[in-house]
């Protein structure tokens, strides 16, 4: 009985196998499609920014830097862009600090009320953007605390904060306790311990989430739509106010430049992450 369960295993593995082997184009066709799904529009934006035209879409009239040279000239558009830097800046620091603390308490320690905290640490990773967006304005408005860049950079530490602890967390699992121990034992102190040993070798994880943090803060939109306020403006929410009356070329350029920054940013962080 054995041997033929053994040996229909075998053949539905070879069968399987064999399947595999003939339909190799399924795969492909799959993955193509995938791509093209994601990263289509994102490549539409990209071509259209070098279009001669205003008005024109397919075919192109003709390759041309004026939308670039017209974004270098709007004051308003660089404005909202420092604006984002400073804020992405801000939240990134904040937010791997408070990221590093959390995952070095969840670690580390055991108290009371432990997966209560990890649950509300997390949280921000669940809850839909509208949700934490009316949930701070209304808490910002209970307090009298009137909206501006400070209360966006409240909100990007809110949204980053798990990402942070999760990928310096996600560093401490494969973390060899033995050699602080060690360092112990040959009369470092805590701190010197902390500074020559923990954080090094955490160092990979806490790059990754700040570059993590980063990402998320210059890219948010919906949150920052509810807490900016009146006079503030970021790149993002000055993206929203161009396209509202239609698709102006030079947001076509300010998104190809956005794109490409992220995606480098963010695959810096993948790399650094995967060495983690």
């Amino acid at each position: 009985m054995v041997h033929r369960q053994t040996d229909r295993l075998v053949r539905e593995e070879r069968l399987g196998t064999g399947a595999r082997k003939r339909r190799p184009w399924l795969v492909i066709v799959y993955l193509v499609l995938a791509y093209l799904f994601l990263f289509l529009p994102s490549l539409v934006v990209i071509l259209m920014s070098f279009n001669a035209s205003r008005l024109s879409f397919f075919p192109l009239e003709g390759i041309s830097l004026r939308w670039y040279q017209a974004l270098f000239s709007d004051r308003l558009m660089w404005l909202g862009a420092r604006n984002s830097l400073v804020v992405a800046v801000t939240t990134m620091v904040v937010a791997t600090v408070l990221g590093l603390m959390f995952a070095y308490a969840m670690n580390r320690f055991r108290f009371p009320g432990k997966g209560f905290l990890t649950s509300l640490v997390m949280a921000p990773m669940l809850t839909p953007g509208v949700i934490i967006g009316i949930s701070l304005l209304s808490f910002y408005y209970s307090l009298g605390i009137p909206r501006g860049l400070g209360t966006v950079l409240l909100a990007h530490v809110v949204l980053a904060i798990p990402y942070t602890t999760l990928v310096i967390a996600s560093r401490m699992q494969g973390f060899d306790l033995s050699l602080e121990e060690a360092a112990r034992n040959l009369g470092a102190s805590e701190w010197t311990v902390l500074r020559k040993v923990t954080l090094p070798l955490l160092w990979p994880g806490i790059l990754a989430a700040a570059l993590f943090a980063f990402t998320i803060s210059v890219d948010e939109f919906v949150v920052t739509f509810f807490v900016i306020g009146e006079r503030a403006v970021t790149l993002p929410i000055k993206i929203y106010t161009g396209v509202r009356f239609g698709i102006s070329p030079e947001v076509n350029a300010i998104s190809s430049l956005v794109i490409l920054f992220s995606t480098i940013v963010l695959g810096l962080a993948l790399s650094r992450q995967a060495r983690a």
